[in-house]
């Protein structure tokens, strides 16, 4: 238990030497929604649990190459998640996230309406969207490349901006 704990202790020490490269990293991913000091945090639990991944799994790596290759991609990861969960806190900010360029108003759009026009492929990648799910993840759900998912997209909005205008 002791070796184990000593191990966990040594682990603190390795990875607040890094953070200097976290922060680096960080500062790169920082911005729409993706706050900096997120992504601080989030760099140094990535630090942590490489340090302890590499004892166990590559002691004979360089721990700073075995960073450098991982750290980056964590970060990323993390500036990705960070961005869809404060995508969209509101309906009026997805509305203005969808580049939609009329006015939002509660009354002037009848959303079942506007879905009943959409065929079963469109409703469940708008629902998709909704959701927060990136082009990426639609693509593999959809069994279709990322550029397909982007252009539908893009039809599904110029539909919907033409409902809207009707």
């Amino acid at each position: 238990m002791k070796e184990y704990q000593k191990r966990f202790d040594g682990a603190d020490e390795k990875a607040l030497a890094y953070m200097p490269l976290a922060r680096k990293v960080a500062w790169s991913y920082a911005g729409n929604g993706a706050e900096y000091e997120d992504l601080v945090q989030e760099g140094y639990i990535a630090l942590r649990e490489l340090v302890i991944r590499h004892e166990r799994e590559r002691p004979d790596q360089s721990l700073g190459l075995y960073i450098w290759y991982r750290l980056r991609g964590r970060i990323r990861d993390a500036a990705s998640r960070l961005r869809r969960a404060s995508a969209h806190d509101s309906l009026e900010q997805k509305h203005e996230d969808d580049g939609f360029d009329v006015a939002f108003n509660d009354a002037s759009i009848g959303v079942f309406e506007l879905l009943e026009g959409l065929s079963s492929d469109e409703r469940r990648l708008a629902t998709g969207l909704y959701k927060g799910a990136t082009q990426k993840e639609l693509a593999a759900r959809f069994a279709i490349s990322q550029q397909s998912v982007s252009k539908r997209i893009g039809r599904l909005r110029e539909k919907l901006r033409v409902s809207l205008y009707s």
